[in-house]
């Protein structure tokens, strides 16, 4: 299915949390020199305008980062809140940077950015928006694809986000095979994976056949809402986090919890072996 379009729902609290945590890895990337690779396999348009019609048809930026832009952030965050600056230096103005954006704001020379998108509108906003930008490759491929036959990328380092719609239940499954086989094909790669909470629990499954899998070092960070229908719950799933990293994490969520949600809770779902008693 195709039908799914992030710009109805850009600067939600999902973004908030996918986008802090995406932005605290990176700063930790660009501590050392060496290169990395960013992949997003479900890139999306890359920028969004609040101001469209899209946008305000739900306005759900406004239980996401417009409750959060006046607030003190965490300094592990800070480029975060540059950036969203730097995109709107008046009030008028409402642009909200997707992952690829903020992938690409953080990038130094050396690095390269790789954006996978198959939905055709999408694809054509994404290569308006961010087509011109250097070091910066867009591709009209499966994220899945990417996954089981495009990876390790030529850099050691890199980060892969995966960040599909979830509008079929047997993406949950699919999701967790898929990334078993980038994980093994690029075992040094970070891997982030997105996932909503909502009443079907689903998400539940998904983690518990992630366990299954042999797969280590997978911190798991969520952040609940009151909502008693639709989205009750933003999760994040990091494989093979930097050391420390999930301190970070952990900061991170609770100050987003201050503002945008109910609790959240952050945890080793497969710790390190360092870190198995």
């Amino acid at each position: 299915m195709l039908s799914y379009q992030h710009i109805y729902h850009a600067g939600n609290i999902v973004d908030c949390q996918k986008h802090a945590i995406l932005s605290a890895l990176l700063n930790v990337l660009n501590q050392d020199e060496a290169p990395y690779c960013y992949i997003d396999t479900h890139a999306g348009r890359g920028i969004y305008d609040l101001n469209s019609r899209e946008a305000q048809k739900i306005q759900e930026y406004k239980t996401g980062v417009e409750k959060i832009w006046s607030k003190k952030w965490p300094a592990e965050i800070r480029s975060y809140k540059d950036l969203l600056n730097k995109l709107n230096p008046t009030p008028d103005t409402k642009i909200y940077p997707g992952s690829p954006y903020i992938a690409y704001a953080h990038k130094r020379p050396q690095d390269l950015v790789e954006l996978y998108e198959i939905h055709p509108q999408e694809l054509v906003a994404l290569d308006e928006n961010m087509g011109d930008l250097p070091n910066v490759g867009i591709y009209n491929l499966d994220g899945w694809e990417v996954l089981r036959e495009y990876l390790p990328p030529q850099e050691d380092r890199g980060v892969v986000l995966i960040d599909p719609s979830y509008e079929l239940k047997e993406e949950y499954i699919s999701i967790i095979e898929n990334t078993k086989i980038g994980v093994q094909n690029w075992p040094t790669g970070i891997f982030m994976i997105w996932y909503p909470i909502l009443v079907a629990n689903r998400h539940i499954e998904m983690l518990n056949h992630l366990q299954s899998t042999g797969i280590q070092n997978i911190l798991r960070t969520e952040i609940y809402t009151d909502a008693d229908k639709g989205l009750q719950g933003t999760g994040m799933l990091i494989i093979n986090p930097p050391e420390g990293f999930d301190q970070t994490v952990d900061k991170i969520s609770k100050w987003l919890t201050i503002s945008l949600g109910t609790r959240e809770e952050t945890s080793w779902l497969v710790p390190p072996v360092s870190k198995v008693a």
